[in-house]
């Protein structure tokens, strides 16, 4: 059997060999990286990285990767790409404003067609109440010249008939005497009636 510091040795020997391979492995994967990274660059700026750039999704990149060639073309690419997101920002605020501006004119058209029920109401209840003025009118006019008669004028009293005896006396012996007679309308009654 090995000793106690044997086995430590030999594992931190094997400890070493694995962070040497790591270390390996993680520089092979960064040029690996930087390889494929410079042969998309390379194929963007020669003109032919139109299908690299529909993996990337945006439609106006590919355009103007499949239309120019050049050195700039990545850097072309890339402004024109922050120019859409700035352009898309600007079209989202915009389209606030005026969702907000849309919803305030709900708000007045609401108001205004609660407004106008409200005076189809009033004028209603005006109506009615016009209806009611003119009846209770009415009928005060009633009242009040039932009233004028009874005042302007004295009750008369039937005519006593006339017998066939008293035929034979003279005309003014017949005629009504002042008490049976309607009496005149006084002053009062004729100011009242005009």
């Amino acid at each position: 059997m090995a000793t106690l510091s044997q086995t430590l040795k030999a594992h931190t020997a094997r400890q070493a060999e694995f962070k040497d391979e790591i270390e390996r492995s993680r520089k092979a994967a960064v040029a690996s990286v930087g390889a494929v990274t410079n042969a998309m660059v390379n194929s963007l700026n020669a003109g032919d990285g139109a299908i690299m750039i529909t993996t990337l999704g945006t439609a106006p990149a590919r355009a103007v990767a499949s239309a120019g060639n050049g050195p700039d073309l990545v850097a072309q690419v890339f402004n024109n790409q922050r120019l859409l997101e700035a352009e898309s920002k600007q079209l989202q605020t915009l389209a606030s404003r005026y969702s907000k501006q849309a919803s305030q004119w709900l708000g007045t058209v609401d108001a205004f067609n609660q407004a106008l029920k409200e005076i189809g109401d009033v004028e209603t209840w005006s109506k009615s109440i016009e209806i009611d003025m003119r009846a209770i009118a009415t009928a005060l006019e009633f009242v009040a010249t039932g009233r004028e008669s009874d005042n302007a004028f004295t009750v008369v009293p039937p005519p006593r008939p006339v017998v066939a005896e008293a035929a034979s006396t003279s005309a003014t012996e017949t005629a009504p005497s002042n008490s049976d007679a309607a009496v005149a309308p006084s002053a009062d009654a004729e100011v009242a009636s005009s």
